[in-house]
């Protein structure tokens, strides 16, 4: 549907991996867009590297309910992670599952 564009493309797309986003790069459809600009059957419309750190202890942060941002990209079930990381343990994806009920509630 994003292809078609019933369904808008993803703006930006942040990743820390180079190899994910050597990935992304080299695929099909950003080589038809370099060859023919006004193409662009990408998935994402940016790619943006970023350092991975965590800033969970930090209390100082300015907070808003402005934007709604999805953060979790599927750390069980995407193929990106089941390429690297291969098929999850049934354990895990249940134990990951029901954390993610626990928020929404």
């Amino acid at each position: 549907m994003v292809f078609l564009n019933i369904l808008p493309k993803i703006d930006f797309f942040f990743e820390s991996s180079s190899f994910v986003i050597n990935s992304i790069n080299g695929t099909l459809s950003k080589k038809i867009h370099s060859l023919i600009p006004w193409i662009n059957l990408s998935y994402y419309r940016n790619v943006i590297k970023i350092n991975s750190r965590y800033f969970g202890n930090k209390k100082n942060f300015q907070t808003s309910e402005e934007y709604i941002v999805f953060i979790d990209g599927m750390v069980i079930d995407h193929p990106d992670v089941i390429l690297r990381q291969g098929e999850p343990q049934k354990e895990n994806r249940k134990k990951y599952y029901e954390c993610i009920r626990k928020i929404n509630i």
